[in-house]
């Protein structure tokens, strides 16, 4: 995938570039689509975000991350109960610009987008 990058990069005449790399599940007619998700409100935010999701998907204590755009960890949560179903994040002292949440529990990873107001 990198060199795939790097060669679109270099016939577009890109000389530099900010770049974030992250983990990526590819699915294929092979593998099941996880059909979990989690739900973030509100979003564009300011104050605070409330983080549920549906206990169902999850089998070990839940991680949240809440990222800036260059992925920098700027809050961090680990460790809650995943019967819990739900976190909220306070944001008060964050400056506007889109960040990501990644949820994460066991080898189960989500990642969402979030505007902070």
């Amino acid at each position: 995938v990198q060199a795939t990058v790097a060669t679109l990069a270099e016939e577009a005449q890109i000389r530099t570039a900010a770049t974030w790399w992250t983990d990526t599940d590819f699915t294929t007619s092979t593998t099941e689509v996880d059909q979990c998700q989690f739900d973030l409100s509100p979003n564009p935010a300011s104050g605070f975000i409330n983080i549920k999701w549906d206990n169902n998907c999850l089998f070990k204590d839940v991680n949240i991350k809440l990222m800036d755009i260059n992925g920098r960890i700027v809050r961090k949560t680990e460790n809650i109960n995943q019967s819990v179903q739900s976190h909220q994040m306070e944001i008060n002292n964050l400056e506007k610009g889109i960040y990501f949440i990644q949820l994460k529990s066991g080898n189960r990873k989500w990642t969402e987008k979030v505007v902070v107001n």
